[in-house]
């Protein structure tokens, strides 16, 4: 997020600079001491710090160690072009950096792991020892990089001098800093798109409810003043990077099958976030989003278990929820797995997006309780509470995957909705619409069950009834699907171009789902 505002303000800046010291070295000198120095104290042992103080630290350091490089980093990259006209040479220096960048991050990394970590990633000394070597490490190639190149800044492109006119004041134009900011909403537009943002609802409803859950359990036991907010928030972030890991490998592997390639009938809600077909991303930095997001997600999970169990591999729910979830969330159309290729992809998501969900975070948040003891966990209730919102996010994916469907066809992407389809010169969807209702209908009454076991068992709550107001919705997405149903029927219909009707049944299949989540947690809170 730090690189999204500050790189385009920062190459701008640099692009438009005059100085004796040429327009990209005064930024690469000016970086060269908080660099080293933001990556040596954020290593270093802080001391006894409260939790809040670690934080801020934290991010303070993070800023300054990400502004540093922005200030390096993005003059240097602008830099190398400007060094040389031949074209060959010009690639022969971006690949020299781009090459000693990698040889020099993985050697630092065997350095670390061979003669300092060793086995163990919690030796206090190593880690001093480390940010003093990388720190000089930094120190010592930024020099080298930047005196290097000084003698070449007489020799290098400078701005256009600019005269100030009487004339052109106030002028209607706008200013590098309004750019700069412009490109950097661009570019998180552009993240958000990729991550496909809005449909991470489908993760915070299953949050909400466990975490209400829990909120329960903890109230009925009297330990209201042992809820954690920022163990509720790490759950939160993590389970989000795990959606958002699904949903990048999705479309990395749905161009790699072809499958969102040949799709013409994409649309908001299908056929992927299309940042690569557009050319707005390239696979490799999608998968990248994929694999970093993976990766958030692991580190959040091991950090949560060390905190309930007192090991990072420590045996828990919560470990092997994580790996399940990783599972899911990679092999969902990942190969060798393609969950989704081989009619598992729907069971894949109700599983991880209801009980692996609602029962991660709610064994997370009831570490009070039962202190790490199975015995003691209310698994039952969490589960049963896991039901409806499961059935609830499968729905949103298999309302989607209408449209998907001839495309997810002539690539063996045999979903439920393929599977149940009749291949009758075109793909007639009436029974996969017929399960889709039927789906629903069970999910309502998975809600009126929580409500109803709550007279004679110790299961449920009584206000779980709330959760059935968005029955509303329901007859309402029903006559739409109808509607669209007729339209996609028709001969004569140019089905490239989406009927409205069915958006409108993917919005509210999204609403139906977030809004009995809001409910159901809701109602356990109560």
């Amino acid at each position: 997020m730090i690189d999204a505002f500050t790189d385009p303000m920062v190459g701008i800046w640099s692009d438009r600079v005059r100085s004796k010291w040429g327009r990209r070295h005064p930024f690469m000198y000016a970086a060269i001491i908080p660099f080293a120095f933001s990556y040596y104290y954020i290593l270093q042992d802080p001391g006894n710090l409260s939790q809040t103080e670690h934080f801020v630290r934290l991010v303070f350091l993070m800023f300054i160690l990400r502004l540093s490089m922005t200030f390096y980093e993005i003059p240097r990259g602008a830099l190398a072009p400007e060094l040389t006209k031949d074209y060959d040479q010009r690639t022969q220096i971006s690949g020299i950096g781009m090459a000693l960048g990698w040889i020099g991050g993985a050697g630092i990394d065997y350095i670390y792991r061979a003669y300092y970590l060793g086995e163990s990633f919690l030796i206090k000394e190593a880690y001093a020892e480390m940010a003093f070597l990388g720190g000089l490490g930094i120190f010592i190639s930024t020099v080298i990089t930047t005196l290097g190149t000084h003698k070449h800044i007489p020799s290098l492109h400078k701005p256009p001098e600019r005269k100030f006119e009487w004339k052109t004041f106030p002028a209607n134009k706008t200013s590098a800093l309004k750019f700069a900011f412009r490109m950097a909403l661009k570019r998180v537009g552009l993240w958000l798109r990729t991550i496909r943002a809005p449909f991470l609802t489908a993760t915070f409803a299953p949050i909400f409810i466990g975490s209400a859950v829990a909120w329960s359990d903890l109230k009925t036991n009297n330990l209201m003043s042992e809820w954690s907010w920022s163990m509720f928030w790490l759950v939160l972030f993590g389970a989000s990077l795990a959606q958002i890991a699904t949903n990048s490998s999705n479309d990395y592997f749905d161009h790699t099958s072809n499958a969102d390639e040949i799709n013409k009938v994409a649309s908001p809600f299908n056929g992927g976030s299309r940042v690569i077909q557009v050319g707005l991303m390239t696979p490799g930095q999608v998968l990248l989003t994929a694999l970093a997001s993976i990766t958030g997600t692991i580190a959040i999970g091991l950090h949560i278990n060390k905190q309930i169990s007192g090991e990072f591999f420590g045996n828990t729910p919560i470990l092997w929820a994580g790996i399940l979830g990783t599972f899911l969330a990679l092999g969902y159309t990942g190969d060798p797995i393609r969950l989704g290729y081989k009619g598992l992809g729907e069971i894949a998501i109700a599983l991880g997006f209801g009980p692996v969900m609602v029962m991660g975070a709610h064994y997370a948040l009831t570490l009070p309780i039962h202190n790490n003891d199975l015995s003691s966990w209310n698994w039952v209730e969490a589960l049963i509470a896991s039901v409806p919102i499961g059935i609830l996010v499968m729905l949103i994916v298999w309302i989607n995957q209408f449209q998907d469907a001839p495309a997810d066809a002539a690539v063996g992407k045999n979903t439920w909705v393929v599977r149940t389809a009749v291949k009758d010169g075109w793909m007639r969807l009436e029974k996969p619409l017929s399960l889709y209702k039927q789906f629903m209908i069970e999910a309502f009454i998975a809600v009126g069950v929580i409500g109803g076991i709550s007279f004679f068992t110790d299961y449920g709550t009584v206000y779980a009834f709330i959760a059935l107001l968005p029955i509303i919705l329901v007859w309402k997405a029903f006559k739409m699907a109808d509607e669209w149903m007729i339209k996609w029927n028709n001969p004569d219909a140019d089905r490239q171009k989406v009927p409205y009707e069915l958006l409108l049944v993917n919005v509210s299949t999204i609403g139906i789902h977030f809004l009995t989540g809001i409910l159901l947690s809701v109602a356990y809170i109560l």
